[in-house]
């Protein structure tokens, strides 16, 4: 009596893509990947530096046009300046300076009623003091929080 041949032995992936076409085995396989990858997708959060140097830049230019209209779009209703008065003056203190040359900051700070702030520090290369740039989030939108009149 001889013994029973062996039976081939398959591996738990080769039973499933066995039987099945090439092309259905990709497109699952993409598919599985894909949900792999999803709950990361969702947990992007946007970096609010660009936002805030992009809102500096605004409010530049804004001052160099002297669009009073502009800026006070562009500031936060939770200021500290009232009225459109308070908001020109809190613009004719800030200082712009040339993005390209400055080094710049971002910190999170307290805005002392809740909320998210952050303060954009832009520090000039010849050494002079740094140009200090609040804003404060809103609605998810990054405003410009001038400082009060002194």
């Amino acid at each position: 009596m001889t013994p029973p041949e062996p039976r081939p032995v398959t591996l738990f992936m080769g039973e499933l893509v066995q039987r099945r076409h090439p092309a259905l085995v990709a497109l699952v396989f993409a598919f599985a990947v894909f949900l792999a990858v999803v709950p990361f997708l969702f947990r992007y959060e946007r970096s609010p530096y660009a936002e805030a140097l992009t809102l500096y830049d605004r409010v530049c230019a804004a001052v160099a046009q002297d669009d009073l209209r502009a800026l006070q779009g562009l500031a936060s209703s939770r200021t500290l300046a009232s009225g459109s008065l308070g908001v020109a003056l809190a613009a004719s203190r800030l200082t712009c300076l040339d993005r390209r040359l400055a080094r710049a900051t971002l910190e999170r700070t307290d805005p002392g009623f809740g909320g998210r702030a952050f303060l954009l520090t832009l520090h000039p290369p010849d050494g002079t003091p740094p140009t200090r740039f609040r804003v404060l989030v809103e609605h998810d939108v990054l405003t410009w929080w001038p400082e009060p009149a002194p």
